[in-house]
């Protein structure tokens, strides 16, 4: 779908109003520990005179935790493929932002690989301190398992890391491609490429990805799969030709910088304190830069507690379970909330399993699911409620087709835990008067600063005429 008009806009507010009628028809309160979103793919969705985007979700409950005056800090996937995303569209979300209230509490977190702050400048940049990266249990984690083969970190030579430059020298030597003999041959030399090990083909989409879009990665990583099999040499070769240039990209000294410097995460914290809710742009979910993310989440969730952390495209960081394990860890012991979204296209570490089925184990939306997830999901469950449960997505099939919001909603305390949901009328009604409030003081702001200008502009004319008859006074004076 292509979205090109200005009249767009209004498509895409309508879209997020009807996200935030669904947020409030089921979230009357936050009695979850995780709350979980589960996407197949990441596109738009037309309803009605609306376009519906994965983004909305997030930042509509992102909205209303604010207005019940709940901290939460939200981090946003920049760089979705679809035609409205944060990077495609920066005026939609600067003027959604100003009009909902939150325009003075966004981020951004990258910039090296894409032009995130050059269209948000007007929003801070977040960078790690970094003494706060010189951490080897954690670095040693996301490094190896950013490889399709992982290997160990040598700590001495992590060491010897003090500056950016020696740090940049370090990330480029470790994660340079193998020779065609190497482990990598053994690794892909399954029969059939579905047959080779999610965390090769996770790892391998990130290492080729060309432009941060997952799909691309995914197919990159398939090519040299196929490749490698036939012993294709001079095909492997350039694409380890492209793997060398993009580790280059991701972690040259510039590249770094966008990142790693004079620490802001300070001021991240105090927007939120302050204001109950902080928000960051970031560029860098499907990418080699990735590994920087839980650096980030790390800082922002330190000495936090009664907070909701909502987390962006999370199946994006499957490489690092014992990372993801640490947040879960904190929602368990009761000190922080996971709200998040969950697209599951693609290839997944195994050990990303557990984590999933952790993930869903509270409250979930379903819109569409990855199959290979549906044994998790039903994990110990009759059959019958597995039947049960693909009529109601049979009936969400139905509802999107009518161009209706529809999802199939398990809730882990209810009565009745699987049920088909669509906004109820009420919500609708409250809603669209609460937008309908929002349209008219964003048109009498915008009239009044009109009739601000013009008034500027009259007492100005006024003042230069002025200005003028007094010099022709002294003149004839003179």
């Amino acid at each position: 779908m292509s979205i090109v008009s200005t009249s767009d806009y209004q498509m895409f507010e309508k879209g997020y109003q009807a996200v935030s009628t669904t947020i409030a028809s089921i979230i009357k309160d936050i009695d979850w520990r995780f709350f979980s979103i589960v996407l197949y793919e990441e596109s738009t969705i037309q309803w009605e005179e609306s376009v519906i985007i994965p983004e909305d979700f997030l930042i509509s409950l992102a909205e209303r935790l604010k207005k019940n005056k709940m901290r939460a800090v939200l981090l946003i996937d920049a760089t979705r493929e679809h035609e409205l995303s944060v990077l495609n569209k920066p005026e939609f979300y600067k003027a959604l932002f100003k009009t909902i209230g939150i325009s003075d509490l966004v981020f951004t977190f990258g910039g090296s690989l894409t032009d995130l702050k050059e269209k948000y400048p007007e929003f801070p940049e977040v960078k790690i301190g970094f003494e706060k990266i010189l951490d080897y249990d954690l670095f040693s984690e996301l490094l190896s398992n950013s490889r399709p083969i992982p290997k160990p970190v040598d700590k001495d030579e992590f060491a010897e890391v003090d500056d950016i430059e020696s740090l940049s020298l370090f990330l480029i030597s470790y994660l340079k491609p193998p020779t065609l003999t190497e482990e990598l041959m053994k690794e892909l030399q399954a029969t059939s490429k579905y047959e080779i090990a999610g965390q090769a083909l996770s790892s391998l989409s990130v290492i080729l990805n060309p432009t941060a879009a997952i799909t691309k990665g995914i197919g990159y990583a398939l090519k040299l799969a196929t490749f490698v099999q036939k012993r294709k040499t001079s095909a492997y070769q350039a694409y380890i030709e492209t793997w060398r240039e993009n580790v280059h990209k991701s972690f040259n000294m510039e590249a770094i910088k966008a990142f790693i410097g004079e620490d802001t995460i300070g001021k991240v914290k105090e927007t939120l304190h302050e204001n109950n809710l902080a928000i960051i742009f970031c560029d860098n979910y499907s990418t080699l830069q990735s590994i920087f993310l839980p650096f980030l989440i790390r800082e922002l969730l330190k000495d936090e507690e009664n907070l909701v952390f909502l987390m962006d495209s999370i199946t994006r960081l499957d490489r690092f379970p014992k990372f993801l394990n640490s947040i879960i860890n904190r929602v368990e012991d009761e000190s922080i909330k996971l709200a998040s979204i969950l697209p599951t296209y693609g290839f997944f570490s195994e050990a990303f399993n557990d984590i999933f089925a952790k993930l869903i184990s509270d409250r979930t939306l379903y819109f569409d699911v990855n199959s290979k997830f549906l044994d998790i999901i039903f994990k110990d469950r009759p059959l019958s409620e597995a039947g049960l449960v693909m009529r109601l997505f049979r009936k969400v099939r139905k509802s999107i087709a009518k161009n209706q919001v529809a999802f199939v909603s398990y809730d882990a305390v209810s009565d009745t835990p699987w049920e088909f949901v669509k906004p109820t009328f009420t919500t609708r009604v409250v809603e669209g008067l609460r937008w309908g409030f929002r349209r008219f003081v964003r048109r009498f702001s915008r009239k009044k600063g009109e009739e601000q200008i013009e008034k500027q502009k009259e007492e100005t004319i006024s003042a230069e005429e002025t200005t003028v008859e007094n010099k022709k006074e002294e003149t004839e004076k003179l």
